[in-house]
């Protein structure tokens, strides 16, 4: 396991996750809202994503964090392990609001 991919909804603990495992592996951690976002939370051009995936997945050892439809073919492809998060929908929706309060509060950026 050189190249895993942690995808699941949101709240799930995919970066929480991918972090463990980034420090107790040594790997790199992509965080694909890093790519994803662009400022003032608009979404980048698709061939600026595609460009920013294929670069950061070109090593040949990651840890991916996401679940962004088009970019699942691209990272699968590369990824020797996929690890697919399910836990309960009050597990998610609790960790959910939990983050979006501590993040309005602290007032704190991604």
């Amino acid at each position: 396991m050189k190249r895993i991919c942690i995808v699941g909804t949101s709240g799930v603990g995919k970066t929480t996750l991918a972090q463990i495992l980034s420090e107790r592996f040594e790997l790199p951690f992509i965080d694909s809202d890093s790519l994803y976002w662009e400022f003032n939370w608009q979404p980048a051009p698709q061939n600026v994503l595609q460009d920013r995936v294929l670069s950061a997945t070109s090593g040949d050892a990651w840890i991916f964090d996401g679940n962004y439809l088009s970019l699942r073919r691209q990272v699968w492809q590369r990824a020797d392990t996929v690890i697919w998060l399910d836990l309960s929908i009050s597990v998610i929706i609790r960790r959910v609001v939990t983050r979006n309060v501590r993040r309005a509060i602290l007032r704190k950026e991604l």
